[in-house]
């Protein structure tokens, strides 16, 4: 988990100082698919005999090459992790809000508020193709919480678009379900 959202970093750093053998902590300052992506890259890494070093270094240069959306279908896991008020998820309820959510620098930012997760998704979709479109060779992922078909509607959109090869899909992680709440997907890519 990224410093920005968790002490997690910090106590892997710690721990390495207690390690005897070559170990690297790297602050990936993203969740999800996005993290999935650089361990698959490390692994690819390793198999072809990069040192741990060159690995870090490697992952490293990809983070700031690297981006992910997320569309929350509901307000309300928001709300009882304290992070919006009640007012704002009932209102947002109401009027059929769904944000759509950027991480920056291992920080959850806001991008837009669109109502309906229909649109939603749309525009996530609009903002990721236009993105994706800049790279020669990007890495593409998408993630879900009890999202399933919806995000496989999703990747093979994108996927179709870019005329990229079969997705890698995964489900988001007990944190990142529990603050996006069931509905929620999203896309991490590595331009």
């Amino acid at each position: 988990m990224p410093r920005g959202l968790s002490v997690t970093v910090e106590s892997a750093r710690m721990a390495a100082k207690e390690m005897l053998t070559d170990y690297a902590v790297i602050d990936s300052q993203f969740i999800s698919t996005a993290q999935a992506m650089f361990v698959r890259e490390a692994l690819r890494l390793a198999g072809e005999g990069a040192s741990v070093a060159q690995i870090k270094s490697h992952i490293e240069a990809l983070i700031p090459r690297t981006r992910l959306y997320i569309v929350f279908e509901t307000l309300e896991n928001l709300r009882r992790g304290g992070r919006i008020g009640g007012a704002k998820a009932l209102f947002g309820g109401m009027m059929q809000v769904k944000p759509i959510l950027t991480l920056k620098e291992g920080r959850l930012e806001p991008v837009e508020q669109v109502r309906t997760m229909g649109k939603a998704v749309a525009r996530l979709k609009e903002l990721a193709i236009k993105d994706i479109k800049t790279s020669a060779a990007p890495m593409v992922g998408f993630f879900h919480v009890r999202a399933e078909d919806a995000v496989k509607t999703l990747a093979a959109e994108v996927c179709a678009d870019l005329k990229l090869g079969a997705p890698f899909i995964t489900e988001a992680g007990a944190a990142v379900s529990a603050h996006a709440g069931p509905g929620a997907l999203g896309i991490a890519y590595i331009l």
